[in-house]
C-alpha cells in the first residue's frame, strides 16, 4: 500500500533528460545537469535561479583544440610537431552535449556538514562540542564551488565570481572522470609533509577525489591541482561511487570507499603510509558485493530493539537486482534483499525524514528507469513499498513515456527529495512537520525547595508558576467545573495526608527532578520506553589539554509496555505524568498507561480514535472518534457489460452512504482520569460543535477543535480551529480562527503561539484571545514555552524568543515609559553550526552553535541546556550557558537582581546597555536593577530614569549627551543650562495650530483682537467686498507696503504715527536676532551632531515631563533639542513645537520659527507655519506659505484669521491660477462665514 506522506510538489520542465542531480548540504539548492550541457542551481524555497551555465560539448572541445593547433604552427617561431592535418574540426553538435557524470559542491558548509555527520555517525555527538574539526577549511573562503565530472574533463566553477578551472584527463591516464568526493581531514604526509612526528597531523584542507574509467582514483589539491596520490587495485572495472567516511578515531584522517563497474567495493585509507610505492595507495580492504557494476551506495543508521545509539551501516544496489546491506565494522554481509520485481535500483539513498531511524517507516529510498515510482526499503524487515507512483511526470498530451534516471535525498533537510526524469526534475517532500516520536516525560519532585534552579543551571520545570495563572483562566471560562476540580483535589490531599505531587519516578525512584538530566518517552522496536539521560562533561578528541565536551549519557532506560501495532504512533502525557497515551491514527486505536506504585506501569484503558490530547493541569482528555466506514459487501460483479455498470453506480453510491455514515459519527469525546482510583469517568458523550465535523484536537488550557470547513484570516485561508472549554459545559471560547500547524501555550497561560508556515504568531490570552506580534520564523516544526521564553525549532535553525504580557493586554511598558510589545529573537543554532566564526566577544551573545541535521523536537531547557530529540530520538545539548543568554533567562524567570550579578560578573561593560534594555522592557521592576549596572552609557542611563519617573535626572544625562559626552561619568562635570523665561501658558498638542492661531485672531470670520474699529465696521458692513482693503487705509499693492499701525478716534488715520518696515526687512531683522540669540545662549552650538543623535530621548523626556506636570525639565529638553533643530528631521521638529505648545513656549517657538524660515533652513513650509503660529507671529506664517508656493493655503489663512496681507495673497493665487490654465479671466472669490441660525 502506498504511503500518502510522500507528497508532489512540482515539476520542473528541461528539454532533455536530466540524469545528474546534487543537493547543497547546507543550502536548499538543486545542482541539474541535462544531456545538453545546462548545468543549473535553483532554490527550491525561492524556486529561483541561484546559478547557471552552458558546458562545452566533446565536438566543440575537439574543434577548439583544432583551431588553436592550427593558428600555432602559422607563427614562423612555431618549432611544435604540425598535427593540423590530421585534425579535422568536426561539425558542432550542440544537442548531443556534455554528459555530466556526477556532481558535487564545495565550500565552507559542505566540509562543516561533512566532517560533522562523519563524527556524529561514528562517534555519536551528543553537543556541537563533541566534533573535533569546527575550524575553517583553508582555501574556500569566499568561495562556493560547482564540481563537475564530464566525459572530458574535470570543470570547476565559482557560482560567486565566475572563476573557472579545469582538471584535464592527463591527470587521471587520459580516461574520463565518472565519481567525485572530496576529504577534508588528512594527515600531512598525504598533503606532502613526509617526515618528523608531524607526519600524523591532521590538516584542514580539501582533497579532490577523481574516480575514473580505469579503475584507479586520484587524489588532487582542490586548489592547484596538484597529485598526491593514486589509489589503485581496487576494482578492475570503472568507478562507479565514490563515498567519504570518518576516521576510527576521533579526530583523525578521512578514510574513501569506491564501488566499481565490476561489482566490487574497496575501502582506502590515504593517510596512511602508502603500500604500492611513492603515492600510490593499496585498499585496507576489498570485496566482491555485487554481480555486476553497483549503481548506489550510501550509509545509512537505524534504531533497532533499544533506544541505544545504533552503529553506522552500508547499503548498497547493483545490477543484479539486490540490495545489500553491511557492517562497517568487519565489512560483514548483514541482509540480501531483492528489492524489486523487475528492473536495477538505479538510485539508492538515506532518508531520516520524521520517524523513519526509528524503524517505523522505510527510511532506504529506491528508484528504478523500469518504473516511474519511488519506493522504500525497511532495512529492518526487508520489506518494500511504493510510496508514489509518478506516471504524471510527462504533461498530458506528450507521447514520451516517464522514465526516472536517478533520485536523490537532501542530507539535512531529509524531507526534500528530487527525481531526475526524461522530462525534467521532480521535487517531492514528505512532511517538514513530522517529527521525531517523544514526548517529555515529567519528573516527581523530591521536595518543594529543589523545584527552580539547580547548580548546574536552569531547572525551569514546565509546571512551576503556572498554576496561578491556569485556575484564573479556568474559574474565568468554566467556573462550575474549576470549583469542582478544586474541591476533590482538595479532598484527595486530606485524605492522603499530603498534597499529590506531580511527575513520576524511574528506576524505583532513584531518577527524579532532582537528577541533572532529562526524561523523555520513545517508541523503539515495538515496544514503549522511558529513558533518562544525564548530562556530564569529559575529555574531548584532543585529550585532558583540548577543550571539554559537553555530552549526554544514558543513565536509566525501561519499558513501559509492548506495543500492538506496528507504524509511527502519537505520545502524550497528563499534567500529572502518571497517565501517558499513545494513539495510532492510521489503525484508528489508542491506549492509556498509568504509573503505580513502586514505578509499574499498566494498561488503564483503550478504545477508537484518531486524536488524543491532555488538558494542561488536570486529568482530563479527549478523544477524537472517527469509526471506519463500514463498507457493504455487493457480491462479485456481473460479467456483462451493462448490468456491470449499474452494479458500479450501486457500489460508489454505497461506499458513499458508508462514508457519510463515518463522518457523521465522528465526535469528540471528554474523560478524566481519577489517578487515586484509577478510574475513567467519562465527562462529555458529545462535545456540541453544531454541523462542523472535526478532523483534529489541540491540546492545552483550552480544548482546541479543528473542522473540515475552511475560513479566511487576512492573508490566511485553512481549516477552522475552534476553541472549548475543558469543563462540563464544553463551551466554545472565543471566535474561530484559521488552524496553525500547533500551538504551544506558557506556564502561566498569558501567551500563546501558533505556528503557521509562514511565521509564528503570538497572542494574548486574557481579557479576549487577541494577537499582538508575528514572529518571521517559517516552517517552525517545534517549539516549547517556558516563563516568557518560547523556544523554535524549523528544520535549519533554533532560535529563542523572549517575550512578555503585561495586565492581560498582551503589552508591556518598555524603555522612556512607552506601552510596546516585548519581543527578542536570539539565534541559538543552525545547520551551518560554527561555519562561521563568532565575532562577539566574551560579554555578547554567543554565537550560533549546531543544529543536528534531519527532524528533530524540543524537549525543553534544564540543567543550563535545551533538550532536543535528534532523528534517532537520541538528545542533543545546546548550551545556554553563556553570560548574555543567561543573565536574560534568569530575568525571564523574575529573578532580576541574579540576572543583574550574571551581567556584571560575565559580561564586558560595553554590553551592559543590551542586558538594561533587556531588563526595564522585559519585567517593570527591571528598570531599578538595571541603573545599577556599571556599564551603562548616557543614552542607557536616560532611557531607563525617564521611564522610572527621574526626569531631572534624566535631563542632566540630556545636557550630558548634548554636549558630545557618552560616559556616565560626565553629569557630574555639566553646568547648569542657563534658565530663560517662558510665557506661561500652554496649548493642547492634538489641536496646537488650530488653538494657537484662535487664541491671536478669535475664531474664523471675525475680526482679530486689536484690529481697528472703523476697518472692523467697515469689514462687517461690506461682507460681500470685504477683501478690498484699500479703502480702510491698506495698501495691497505688494508684500512690503506699509501697514497701517495705529487709527485715530472716530475713524480717521493719524498719519503722524510712523509707518512700519516692510515685511521683508522685519522677517530678515526676526531672523538675524534668532540666530544671534542662539549662538550666544545655547551652550551646544557645537554639538548640533550630538543634539540630532539624542533628539528621539529628548523628545521622548518632553513628552514625559509634560504628561507628569514636569514643566521645567520638558522646557529644558526642548531648549537642548531646539539648539540643533537644523539638524533634525521634520516629524522631529513638528514633535518638537507640539511639545513647545504643551510646555507654554511661546517665545522659544518664535525665535525656533524665525530660524526655520532662514534662507538655508531647507524646512518644510508647513513646518514653519505650524511654528509661527504656536508662536504667534502671523508675519512668518503668510510669508513662509506663500513662499513655498502655497499660495492657496496662505489666501485662506490671511483671510479666514483676519492676518496679513490678504489682498497680497490673494491676488499672489489670481496670478498663478492665470498662469497655470492660460486664462486671462481667472479669479479667485473667497466668501465671508455666514451664521447658522
Amino acid at each position: 500500500m502506498a504511503d500518502t506522506s510522500l507528497q508532489w510538489r512540482y515539476l520542473r520542465p528541461s528539454g532533455s533528460k536530466v540524469k545528474c542531480i546534487e543537493f547543497h548540504p547546507m543550502q536548499p539548492w538543486l545542482g541539474i545537469a541535462d544531456e545538453a550541457g545546462n548545468v543549473s542551481v535553483w532554490d527550491l524555497h525561492t524556486q529561483q535561479l541561484v546559478y547557471e551555465t552552458k558546458l562545452a560539448t566533446p565536438d566543440e572541445v575537439t574543434f577548439e583544440d583544432a583551431m588553436l593547433q592550427r593558428a600555432a604552427e602559422r607563427e614562423p617561431d612555431y618549432f611544435g610537431p604540425h598535427l593540423s592535418h590530421a585534425m579535422h574540426p568536426p561539425k558542432v553538435k550542440v544537442s548531443s552535449g556534455a554528459a555530466v557524470k556526477d556532481m558535487q559542491f564545495c565550500d565552507d558548509e559542505t566540509a562543516f556538514w561533512q566532517m560533522a555527520s562523519q563524527h556524529s555517525q561514528l562517534h555519536h555527538a551528543y553537543s556541537g562540542s563533541c566534533h573535533p574539526h569546527l575550524g575553517k577549511v583553508g582555501g574556500l573562503r569566499g568561495h562556493r564551488w560547482l564540481v563537475l565530472a564530464i566525459d572530458a574533463k574535470v570543470v570547476i566553477q565559482d557560482m560567486i565570481s565566475g572563476q573557472a578551472r579545469e582538471a584535464p584527463r592527463p591527470l587521471w591516464g587520459n580516461k574520463d572522470p565518472t565519481a567525485l568526493a572530496f576529504l577534508y581531514a588528512n594527515a600531512a604526509r598525504l598533503l606532502g609533509f613526509d617526515g618528523g612526528s608531524n607526519a600524523n597531523e591532521v590538516i584542514l584542507g580539501p582533497v579532490m577525489a577523481v574516480g575514473s574509467t580505469t579503475g584507479a582514483t586520484t587524489l588532487l589539491n582542490f586548489i592547484t591541482l596538484q597529485v598526491y596520490a593514486k589509489l589503485v587495485g581496487g576494482h578492475k572495472g570503472a568507478v562507479t561511487a565514490l563515498l567519504p567516511l570518518g576516521s576510527v578515531a576521533p579526530g583523525g584522517p578521512d578514510r574513501l570507499l569506491s564501488a566499481g563497474a565490476d561489482g566490487t567495493i574497496a575501502v582506502w585509507e590515504p593517510s596512511t603510509a602508502g603500500r604500492g610505492g611513492a603515492g600510490v595507495h593499496s585498499p585496507v580492504a576489498t570485496w566482491k558485493a555485487h554481480d555486476g557494476a553497483i549503481t548506489g551506495l550510501t550509509f545509512y543508521r537505524h534504531l533497532g530493539d533499544t533506544p541505544e545509539q545504533p552503529p553506522i551501516k552500508l547499503a548498497t544496489a547493483g545490477e543484479d537486482k539486490k540490495v545489500l546491506l553491511w557492517d562497517t565494522d568487519k565489512w560483514k554481509l548483514i541482509s540480501s534483499i531483492r528489492a524489486l520485481p523487475k528492473g536495477n535500483v538505479d538510485a539508492l539513498m538515506f532518508s531520516c525524514h520524521g520517524s523513519a531511524a526509528f524503524g517505523e517507516e522505510p527510511c532506504l529510498l529506491l528508484a528504478s528507469q523500469e518504473r516511474p515510482a519511488l519506493w522504500g526499503l525497511h532495512p529492518g524487515t526487508g520489506a518494500v513499498t511504493q510510496l508514489l507512483a509518478m506516471e504524471h511526470l510527462i504533461p498530458p498530451g506528450h507521447k514520451k513515456v516517464p522514465k526516472v534516471y536517478t533520485a536523490a535525498c537532501h542530507p539535512t533537510l531529509p524531507h526534500l527529495l528530487a527525481v531526475a526524469a526524461n522530462s525534467g526534475v521532480a521535487i517531492l517532500t514528505f512532511d517538514a512537520y513530522d517529527t521525531p516520536p517523544v514526548a517529555l516525560l515529567p519528573l516527581r519532585r523530591s521536595t518543594a525547595e529543589e523545584a527552580g534552579e539547580f547548580e548546574g543551571g536552569l531547572l525551569d520545570d514546565p509546571a512551576a508558576g503556572g498554576d496561578g495563572g491556569l485556575d484564573e483562566l479556568e474559574a474565568v471560562l468554566d467556573p462550575d467545573g474549576a470549583a469542582a476540580r478544586a474541591a476533590a483535589q482538595a479532598a484527595a490531599e486530606a485524605a492522603e495526608g499530603h498534597p499529590q505531587e506531580a511527575g513520576v519516578t524511574l528506576l524505583g525512584g532513584l531518577v527524579d527532578s532532582t537528577s541533572k538530566g532529562q526524561a523523555y518517552l520513545t517508541v523503539v522496536g515495538k515496544a514503549l520506553w522511558a529513558v533518562f539521560y544525564r548530562t556530564s562533561s569529559r575529555d574531548g578528541w584532543a585529550g585532558p589539554q583540548g577543550p571539554r565536551q559537553l555530552t549526554a549519557e544514558l543513565a536509566s532506560r525501561e519499558v513501559i509496555a509492548r506495543l500492538p501495532h506496528a507504524g509511527k504512533p502519537h505520545l502524550a502525557c497528563s499534567a500529572s505524568g502518571r497517565c501517558i497515551s499513545v494513539v495510532w491514527p492510521h489503525v484508528r486505536h489508542y491506549i492509556i498507561w498509568m504509573a503505580g506504585e513502586g514505578g509499574t506501569w499498566t494498561q488503564l484503558t483503550d478504545g477508537v480514535a484518531t486524536h488524543l490530547v491532555w488538558a494542561t493541569k488536570s486529568s482530563t482528555f479527549a478523544v477524537l472518534y472517527a469509526p471506519d466506514a463500514q463498507m457493504p459487501d455487493l457480491g462479485p460483479v456481473s460479467k456483462k457489460k451493462a448490468k456491470a455498470r449499474e452494479e458500479e453506480q450501486a457500489r460508489a453510491a454505497a461506499v458513499a452512504e458508508a462514508q457519510l455514515r463515518a463522518h457523521q459519527a465522528t465526535s469528540v469525546q471528554v474523560y478524566e482520569v481519577d489517578e487515586s482510583s484509577r478510574q475513567v469517568v467519562q465527562v462529555s458523550a458529545l462535545v456540541d460543535t453544531g454541523s462542523e465535523r472535526p478532523i483534529r484536537l489541540h491540546a492545552g488550557p483550552l480544548l482546541g477543535i479543528a473542522f473540515t470547513s475552511t475560513i479566511t484570516n487576512g492573508s490566511r485561508t485553512g481549516n477552522a480551529l475552534q476553541f472549548y472549554s475543558w469543563g462540563g459545559s464544553q463551551q466554545p471560547v472565543g471566535p474561530q480562527m484559521v488552524e496553525p500547524k500547533w500551538l504551544a501555550w506558557d506556564p502561566q497561560v498569558t501567551l500563546c503561539a501558533l505556528a503557521y508556515e509562514d511565521a509564528v504568531t503570538l497572542a494574548v490570552v486574557r481579557p479576549e484571545f487577541r494577537a499582538f506580534a508575528s514572529l518571521p520564523i517559517r516552517q517552525a516544526v517545534s517549539g516549547v514555552w517556558r516563563t516568557h521564553q518560547l523556544f523554535l525549532l524549523t528544520p535549519d535553525s533554533l532560535v529563542v524568543a523572549f517575550a512578555a504580557a503585561g495586565g492581560g493586554s498582551g503589552r508591556i511598558v518598555g524603555l522612556g515609559g512607552t506601552n510596546q510589545p516585548f519581543l527578542e529573537i536570539v539565534p541559538l543554532a543552525s545547520l551551518q553550526g560554527a561555519v562561521a566564526e563568532s565575532e562577539n566577544d566574551a560579554g555578547a551573545l554567543p554565537g550560533e552553535g549546531m543544529r543536528p541535521g534531519g527532524p528533530a523536537a524540543v524537549l525543553g531547557p534544564r540543567d543550563g541546556n535545551l533538550w532536543l530529540a535528534d532523528a534517532l530520538g537520541q538528545p542533543f545539548l545546546v548550551p545556554l550557558t553563556a553570560p548574555g543568554l543567561r543573565a536574560r533567562c534568569k530575568a525571564a524567570l523574575n529573578k532580576l537582581e541574579e540576572a543583574r550579578e550574571q551581567a556584571e560578573m560575565g559580561l564586558v561593560r560595553e554590553h551592559h546597555d543590551e542586558v538594561a534594555r533587556f531588563l526595564a522592557a522585559l519585567q517593570p521592576e527591571g528598570a531599578a536593577e538595571a541603573q545599577k549596572l556599571p556599564g551603562l552609557s548616557l543614552s542607557a542611563e536616560l532611557s531607563l530614569a525617564i521611564q522610572r519617573g527621574q526626569y531631572t535626572q534624566a535631563l542632566r544625562c540630556l545636557e550630558a549627551l548634548a554636549a558630545g559626552h557618552t560616559e556616565r561619568a560626565a553629569i557630574a562635570a555639566m553646568p547648569a543650562l542657563p534658565q530663560q523665561e517662558s510665557e506661561p501658558a500652554a496649548v493642547d498638542p492634538v489641536t496646537a495650530l488650530d488653538s494657537s492661531i484662535e487664541a491671536l485672531y478669535g475664531p474664523p470670520g471675525l475680526p482679530p483682537p486689536g484690529m481697528p474699529g472703523k476697518i472692523a465696521d467697515s469689514l462687517a458692513a461690506e461682507q460681500p467686498n470685504f477683501l478690498s482693503m484699500r479703502k480702510a487705509g491698506y495698501d495691497s499693492d505688494d508684500s512690503d507696503a506699509s501697514d497701517v499701525s495705529a487709527e485715530s478716534e472716530g475713524g480717521t488715520i493719524d498719519w503722524d504715527v510712523p509707518l512700519k518696515l516692510p515685511r521683508s526687512v522685519l522677517l530678515a531683522a526676526k531672523q538675524a536676532q534668532a540666530a544671534q540669540e542662539a549662538a550666544t545662549n545655547s551652550t551646544f552650538g557645537t554639538a548640533a551632531a550630538s543634539i540630532a543623535a539624542a533628539a528621539d530621548q529628548a523628545l521622548q523626556l518632553a513628552a514625559a515631563a509634560n504628561s507628569a506636570n514636569e514643566t521645567e525639565v520638558a522646557r529644558g529638553a526642548l531648549r537642548i533639542v531646539a539648539a540643533g533643530a537644523a539638524g533634525l528631521a521634520t516629524e522631529q521638529v513638528i514633535r518638537v513645537l507640539l511639545e513647545m505648545a504643551r510646555a507654554g513656549m511661546a517665545r522659544e517657538a518664535d525665535s525656533l520659527a524665525a530660524l526655520l524660515s532662514a534662507p538655508g533652513a531647507r524646512k518644510a513650509p508647513q513646518v514653519v507655519a505650524l511654528a509661527a503660529a504656536i508662536a504667534q507671529d502671523p508675519l512668518i506664517v503668510q510669508e513662509t506659505l506663500q513662499s513655498s508656493g502655497l499660495v492657496a493655503l496662505a489666501s485662506l489663512y490671511t483671510h479666514a484669521w483676519r492676518a496679513g496681507n490678504a489682498l497680497n495673497a490673494l491676488n499672489e493665487w489670481t496670478r498663478q491660477l492665470e498662469t497655470s490654465s492660460g486664462d486671462p479671466d481667472a479669479r479667485v472669490t473667497i466668501q465671508a462665514p455666514t451664521a447658522m441660525s
